[in-house]
């Protein structure tokens, strides 16, 4: 039986070990260069990335130094998924923090400003559904095919 395994990483070297591990999804990954994203996608890997961005009233600002070079990179990281193709989704595993959950609206606003509106619904909808779908028995939708 095959183990599909996610990895939470933010780094490119952390991304690089992750997918030599075997890992077939990245979440974050906002700071992986182009070369990692096109061995991701040569590897079949998925990249779950969020908007992370501030200067709104969800993420005024980072949380800390270290946090800054997270702000606005999710746009150059996902123009790299989108040229070489690899499989991408919209991240939302902010769900433990209340006020913050409630602006991954706002980050998939932010989506659509790369995407589109209608590419944006898409990926966060049957395109996560494509990614969830990779957990087998733990797929909550298992009886059908989602989106």
């Amino acid at each position: 039986m095959t183990k599909k395994v996610c990895s939470h990483v933010y780094s490119d070297a952390g991304v690089n070990r992750a997918i030599d591990g075997g890992v077939k999804s990245i979440e974050h990954g906002q700071l992986a260069t182009e070369k990692t994203i096109q061995k991701m996608a040569d590897n079949g890997v998925w990249l779950s990335i969020q908007a992370f961005e501030t200067g709104n009233k969800y993420y005024p600002k980072p949380l800390s130094p270290k946090g800054a070079i997270l702000d606005g990179a999710w746009r150059k990281t996902l123009g790299y998924a989108m040229k070489h193709k690899c499989n991408y989704a919209f991240g939302t595993d902010l769900i433990f923090a209340p006020f913050a959950a409630s602006g991954q609206n706002y980050m998939l606003y932010l989506f659509s400003e790369v995407l589109g509106s209608l590419a944006a619904l898409r990926v966060a909808t049957s395109g996560n559904a494509k990614l969830m779908a990779m957990s087998g028995e733990r797929n909550p939708y298992i009886q059908a095919p989602l989106g």
